[in-house]
């Protein structure tokens, strides 16, 4: 199956590693000599963790995903987003704060954060993939080879379907990535609306109840959606369900989230031809009758589903498996569906907002094989104008032509199965600046480290600092005696604060006060080694001499080799109701 891939192993020097950087990559190496500043790194497979790398790097080189990943800062980040979806504003991070009302020590805002943050030094989803893609963009080489043990061994421990040798479903695995970092951001966001409530307490004013006439929604209003999180904006669209009555046509719309639209196919045909095909109106009729309100009866309509909102980022799943109920079994569909480098979505309501909106393919996720438990992924992303192919720890770069070989055929294994479109004029700053507080966050310097060795990281800006370092950068909690206090606490008698002392939620300021900045120090994390010594490594925590080999055998059905990595968690969570396999 390998031959799909342009310059496969054949011609590769003995010994070289299967990464970037041996005979095979020679148009790679001769492209990156352009003013491109990527950095384009293989993935190791670990047995049957190629559906992991190929959404890993079509999500990666998502660049709106990518900047939210890496900005995003427990808790800094989260308390921006959580007071700004209140309605407040937060003191400068270096301001001593006294919470009005409470006989509480006056700390830096910063630290009181750092203090009441639950999840700090947890490691989630979330903080793994953001250690995997800070890896990656800080590195001084441009290619490589990395190792996403630790993600996929979180994974394993928080899913008990990715564990074990067989090989998984690519569109699940990335349905199921997104929900657990858009779980985990609503958490956080729950947590500290709450907490900023107690450290602030007269920054939420009581809101008044509201006027009898205005209680009721005036007619025609219409409700304004807002995202729950960045993964939303950027991934969340919205579905209508318009049901017609045959009867008294009245029309019944019900809304509903997606992530990603699921379509079935056909052959000869193409995605926007699908994407019409979604929208087509069914009737129901016999057993499948609706329910009339109207009626108060069931009655036949016709029901068809529209889009209502358009996302930023829209994700296209090809149906490629279907249940065969004489075999038993799933069975691909390798159909040739065309799938556009420009697309507009047509199936829209009458009062979707910027339904003409133009989308860009970005990425498409590939499966190689018969069905949807055996065969190979790989991954096609557009980077700077030009097309990488991602096939776990080898990187090629082809022709934009060569696209139209995964469209899919009765004779070829390799077909596109996920569309990534990135929406034209998409404003990913306006994202990324929702949480991010004024004057920036306090970014730490990363050195890369050996993932084997580095162990887990706090988001704190002030981890890896030495002792000096940390009374610069946090200044040490003021003792009993300067403010007559037994300790910080959230509630007790007010008092008069001391000298520079900005109060929560107030506008009494003394004048002179100055804050600790962060403007003129760089936070450095420890590193393992020397920089020099890191940059010459061809995988993470491995020598450019060291090969990672993989046969290929192992890469046209992955179950075939055992995972290298097995985790036994002592509680394994369980799927959530949405997770199924979309037939």
């Amino acid at each position: 199956m390998l031959q799909w891939i342009r310059g496969a192993k054949d011609g590769a020097a003995p010994g070289a590693a299967p990464g970037i950087g041996s005979a095979k990559s020679s148009r790679i190496d001769e492209w990156l000599s352009s003013n491109n500043n990527e950095r384009y790194f293989g993935f190791e497979n670990f047995g049957n963790t190629c559906y992991c790398n190929s959404v890993l790097q079509a999500l990666y080189f998502c660049k709106p995903f990518r900047e939210c990943v890496l900005q995003y800062k427990y808790p800094l980040s989260t308390a921006v987003i959580a007071a700004s979806a209140d309605g407040v504003s937060l003191p400068p991070f270096d301001a001593p704060l006294l919470s009005a009302g409470t006989g509480s020590a006056a700390l830096p805002f910063l630290q009181q954060l750092e203090s009441i943050a639950v999840e700090k030094n947890d490691e989630t989803l979330l903080t793994t993939l953001q250690e995997l893609f800070t890896k990656i963009s800080t590195q001084k080489k441009r290619t490589g080879v990395m190792r996403p043990q630790t993600f996929v061994t979180k994974l394993k421990q928080e899913n008990e379907l990715f564990q074990g040798i067989t090989q998984q479903d690519a569109q699940e695995f990335l349905n199921y990535l997104l929900n657990a970092i858009a779980e985990i951001l609503v958490r956080h966001k729950k947590e500290f609306s709450e907490k900023l409530r107690l450290l602030m307490p007269t920054a939420f004013p009581t809101p008044a109840p509201p006027a009898p006439d205005v209680k009721e929604k005036k007619r025609g209003e219409k409700e304004r959606h807002v995202p729950a999180t960045w993964v939303h904006e950027l991934f969340e669209g919205q579905l209508t369900n318009e049901t017609k009555c045959l009867t008294c046509e009245t029309i019944t719309n019900k809304d509903e989230a997606f992530l990603d639209l699921s379509i079935d196919i056909s052959q000869h045909s193409s995605v926007s031809t699908c994407l019409r095909n979604f929208s087509t109106s069914e009737t129901l009729c016999a057993k499948d009758k609706f329910y009339c309100d109207t009626c108060k009866s069931l009655q036949e309509a016709e029901k068809r589903m529209k889009i209502k909102s358009l996302p930023n980022i829209l994700v296209v799943h090809l149906k490629r498996f279907k249940y065969q109920e004489n075999l038993q079994r799933f069975m691909k569909l390798n159909y040739r569906v065309v799938f556009p480098f420009d697309l507009k979505l047509f199936n829209t309501t009458d009062d979707a907002q910027d339904p003409d909106c133009l989308y860009t393919l970005s990425s498409v996720i590939v499966h190689l094989g018969i069905g949807p438990h055996q065969g190979h992924y790989i991954s096609l992303v557009k980077s700077h104008d030009n097309w990488i192919v991602f096939d776990d720890d080898t990187v090629e770069r082809v022709d934009e032509s060569e696209i139209s070989r995964y469209y899919g055929d009765l004779n070829n294994p390799g077909t596109g199965y996920i569309l990534l479109y990135e929406r034209v004029g998409l404003d990913s700053g306006r994202i990324v600046s929702s949480m991010t507080p004024a004057g920036g966050i306090p970014v730490a310097e990363t050195v890369p480290l050996d993932e084997e060795t580095s162990g887990r990281r706090s988001m704190s800006p002030t981890r890896g600092l030495t002792a000096e370092q940390r009374s610069v950068s946090t200044p040490s909690v003021p003792s009993a005696q300067m403010y007559g206090q037994t300790g910080p606490q959230l509630s007790g008698q007010s008092q008069q604060p001391p000298g520079n002392t900005l109060i929560a939620g107030g506008n009494q300021q003394n004048s002179g006060a100055v804050g600790v900045g962060f403007g003129g120090f760089r936070f450095k994390r420890p590193s393992v080694g020397t920089a020099e010594h890191l940059a010459d490594t061809s995988v993470a925590g491995t020598p450019a001499s060291q090969t990672v080999e993989q046969s290929d055998g192992d890469r046209s059905s992955d179950h075939s080799s055992p995972a290298t990595t097995t985790t036994t968690p002592e509680n394994v969570s369980h799927a959530t109701s949405w997770w199924k396999r979309k037939t």
